[in-house]
């Protein structure tokens, strides 16, 4: 169990989430989606459906990576400004959308298996109602995603960044990825 109990800004009734360590498989391979596949540069996010210990699908906020986001430049809070994302970045969605979207382009059916999320604390409405429909049983989070994955940690990253930028250095993907 998480050290304590967030507020979630949407969790559906009879809905909860569960949680693992980083050293689980599943979310070191949801990991592994967010660095290999996120553009996103404000947040970046995988994620992984999983039946019987097989990975049937993988997302991640893919997009056009630009160093400086455009909803942290204009100061978007949580939930707003995701027209920026799709129509500046041009991200296709959510990890948990693309992840979803992934296991069915396969072929596979995402019904009764888990999906494993890395980069975020919670899942939006738009994502619940995805996972809801198409059946999947269980979300897993990071243990304590709540305390890792903050709005606080990357305004850090993004002043540094935007330091790094106006100095004239050149700025990676990797410059920006959750170092936890």
């Amino acid at each position: 169990m998480p050290s304590s109990v967030p507020q979630y800004p949407h969790l559906p009734h009879n809905r909860t989430f569960s949680f693992v360590s980083l050293t689980h498989p599943m979310m070191q391979a949801a990991r592994d989606a967010a660095k290999q596949k996120s553009g996103c540069s404000w947040w970046q996010t995988g994620a992984v459906i999983v039946k019987d210990g097989t990975i049937l699908g993988r997302g991640a906020n893919e997009g056009q990576w630009q160093p400086l986001c455009p909803r942290y430049e204009q100061g978007c809070g949580t939930g707003e400004g995701y027209e920026l994302c799709k129509n500046i970045c041009k991200q296709t969605g959510h990890a948990e959308t693309t992840a979803i979207d992934d296991c069915l382009g396969q072929n596979n059916n995402p019904a009764h298996a888990d999906l494993y999320l890395f980069g975020h604390w919670w899942c939006c409405e738009n994502c619940w109602n995805t996972i809801i429909h198409h059946n999947i049983s269980t979300v897993f989070l990071l243990k304590d995603a709540h305390t890792i994955f903050t709005r606080e940690s990357r305004t850090r990253v993004k002043e540094r960044i935007k330091t790094a930028i106006q100095k004239g250095e050149t700025i990676e993907k990797n410059d920006v990825f959750w170092h936890i």
